[in-house]
């Protein structure tokens, strides 16, 4: 089977389980792929036997959450920007954090704190000494017109998220497990599925989901130009 057709089941598969189903038969696939049925069964027992499906005389089972569907998909080859799209909100922000931990980062979901009497939640927090990437995750994709000034809004708004953050890391550090960090460096960043490459706003990276990779390995060779919080640990008690 052609890598192409490889990526059509997947896709087939995520489109599948974005509309609320875990099962499909096997014919439905095999019209939408265009291949030979014995072709088509031979590539599902291989995902059966990882664990992704289960084929049961002419139905298919999807074992696996959409987000370890995708991750897998992409692993095969597929374009982490198509893939993303078949993605709700909820599993963008679970896509996020496996590429941050992907990428050697420990993972914080959904931390909610108060700074100066105001709740604040942030999607996702990647931690690697002395790095504390800050991520807001937005599941857009245009940026024209007013979408542009309310990404805009975000940006700010994910700034001074960081900020309040910062305040508060001598109550969160057991909660973020730095407790024995000596300083933390705070990176605000916006991760959406905007198809051009990172930009800045206000020192605040707004990195599409295709180069979320590209930049957690190279982003330090541009931390002149970004916003950072650096918060020293050793004398907060």
């Amino acid at each position: 089977m052609s890598f192409m057709a490889h990526i059509r089941i997947l896709k087939r598969l995520l489109e599948v389980y974005g509309r609320g189903r875990i099962a499909i038969s096997i014919d439905e696939i095999k019209e939408r792929v265009r291949v030979p049925r014995d072709v088509l069964l031979h590539y599902l027992k291989e995902l059966e036997r990882r664990g992704i499906v289960q084929v049961n005389d002419d139905e298919l089972f999807i074992l696996v959450p959409s987000v370890e569907l995708a991750y897998h998909a992409i692993s095969m080859g597929a374009d982490i920007e198509e893939v993303a799209l078949y993605l709700n909100w909820r599993d963008f922000e679970r896509f996020t954090a496996m590429c941050l931990m992907e990428n050697g980062y420990e993972v914080i979901e959904h931390l909610i704190f108060k700074s100066e009497r105001r709740r604040y939640e942030v999607d996702v927090i990647g931690l690697r000494r002395p790095w504390a990437i800050v991520v807001d995750c937005k599941h857009w994709t245009m940026m024209r017109g007013s979408r542009s000034s309310k990404l805009k809004r975000a940006i700010v708004d994910h700034r001074r998220r960081t900020e309040a953050l910062a305040r508060c890391l001598p109550r969160l550090r057991k909660r973020l497990g730095i407790t024995r960090w000596h300083e933390v460096i705070l990176i605000p960043v916006l991760v959406t599925l905007y198809q051009e490459g990172v930009m800045l706003f206000e020192g605040v990276p707004l990195v599409p989901i295709c180069g979320l990779n590209e930049f957690l390995q190279e982003f330090q060779g541009i931390a002149e130009s970004i916003f950072l919080k650096k918060v020293p640990l050793n004398t907060l008690i």
